[in-house]
């Protein structure tokens, strides 16, 4: 009797920590990109590049895409995001845009979403809007823990 007993308290400890496990210790991150203010509803192929180790981890986006974080080694350390997107230039003509952005790892760490928001700066609203900034585009940041301000100009 105290041997059923016990497998059955081992077998209800077992399923407990599993289904904990599989509940709340899971972390991978749904991903959603904003560029210029809209949200990106089109299909990305994006790179995942650790320039330390050379390695990288290719993904096929569409909004809320889950990035797999939990198992994949290229998350440890800081990475780049690259990605090419077809969007509408200041005059309403298609435009390719290049985009290589550095996220740190902190930025996956303790969250279940990664928002990014780019603004390109070829585009007078945004220039005007980041006139401190000489490249391209501007990134910012938003997870459950973290907001990325950029710094505006009046």
């Amino acid at each position: 009797m105290n041997m059923v007993r016990l497998n059955l308290n081992l077998l209800v400890f077992i399923l407990t920590t599993t289904i904990s496990f599989y509940a709340y210790g899971q972390n991978n991150v749904n991903l959603i990109i904003f560029i210029n203010d809209e949200i990106v509803t089109s299909s990305l192929g994006l790179t995942f590049n650790n320039n330390i180790s050379q390695r990288e981890y290719k993904v096929s986006y569409y909004p809320g895409k889950e990035i797999e974080t939990v198992n994949n080694d290229i998350f440890k350390e800081d990475v780049f995001l690259k990605f090419n997107y077809q969007g509408f230039d200041e005059n309403r003509k298609i435009k390719s845009y290049n985009y290589n952005i550095p996220l740190v790892k902190g930025l996956f760490y303790d969250t279940n979403y990664l928002i990014v928001k780019i603004y390109n700066l070829d585009i007078k609203r945004y220039k005007k809007r980041y006139c401190k900034f000489k490249d391209d585009y501007v990134v910012e940041f938003k997870n459950r823990r973290y907001y990325q301000d950029i710094v505006q100009c009046k």
